[in-house]
C-alpha cells in the first residue's frame, strides 16, 4: 500500500496518495506498537493502561489483550522460529495478493495488463477500506480501486469494480468452506 500510495503522488493524484501513504503508514505503526508491547512485561501494559483516563474495566481488558498477544507473540520472536515466521510471511503474502490476482485477471479480459498495477490498485482500495467513514467500510474498498484504476491509470472500469468484488466476495466463501470441510473432516478422524 505505501507503494500505491507513492505511485498515485508521481502520478500527481496527491489526495489519493496521501490518503493511501497516511492509512498505510498508520496502520504499520500500530502493528510495530502492538508487537513491540507484546514482547514487553505485563507491567509496562499496565502503566500505559494506568496513564489513560479509561473505565477500570476498559483498563483491565486492555492489560489481559496485552498479556495475551504477549504469549502469542513471544515464541515467534524470542527463539529462532524461521519456518514459523516465513510460513506466516508466506501465508500473508498469498492472501493479499489473491484479490489483486483477480482483479489481474478480470482486466486482462479487457486489454488492460500489468499484475504490479493490479497489486497496486488493490492495496490502495484495501488502505482506504479500513478508514471508519461508512459503516463497516461499506464501499469503501471498491471506491478505492475504482478510484485508483481511474485516476492512476486512467481506465474507467466501474463494471471491472463490481465483477472483481463479486468474484472476490464468491472466492472467499468457497475457499472458507472448503477449509471448514477440512477441519471438520480432521475432527472427525481424530475423535474415531
Amino acid at each position: 500500500a505505501l507503494a500505491a500510495g507513492l505511485q498515485a503522488l508521481t502520478a500527481n493524484i496527491h489526495y489519493l496518495g496521501l490518503v493511501i501513504l497516511a492509512v498505510s503508514s498508520t496502520q504499520l505503526l500500530i502493528v510495530a506498537i502492538f508487537l513491540w508491547m507484546a514482547l514487553k512485561s505485563s507491567s509496562l501494559a499496565e502503566r500505559i493502561a494506568g496513564v489513560m483516563p479509561l473505565p477500570r474495566r476498559v483498563r483491565r481488558w486492555l492489560i489481559d489483550s496485552l498479556d495475551d498477544m504477549g504469549r502469542v507473540f513471544a515464541p515467534l520472536l524470542s527463539r529462532p522460529a524461521t519456518w514459523t515466521l516465513t510460513w506466516l510471511m508466506l501465508s500473508t503474502l498469498i492472501v493479499l495478493s489473491a484479490p489483486a490476482l483477480t482483479l489481474y485477471l478480470i482486466l486482462g479480459q479487457g486489454g488492460f495488463h500489468g499484475f504490479t498495477a493490479s497489486l497496486f490498485t488493490f492495496q490502495s482500495g484495501n488502505a482506504l477500506g479500513v478508514l471508519p467513514v461508512t459503516v463497516g467500510g461499506s464501499g469503501l474498498t471498491e471506491a478505492g480501486v475504482y478510484l485508483y484504476l481511474k485516476e492512476v491509470y486512467g481506465n474507467d472500469a466501474a463494471p471491472v469494480v463490481i465483477q472483481w468484488r463479486l468474484a472476490t466476495y464468491h472466492l472467499s466463501l468457497i475457499i472458507s468452506g472448503l477449509m471448514f470441510a477440512i477441519e471438520v473432516a480432521g475432527m472427525r478422524r481424530t475423535r474415531q
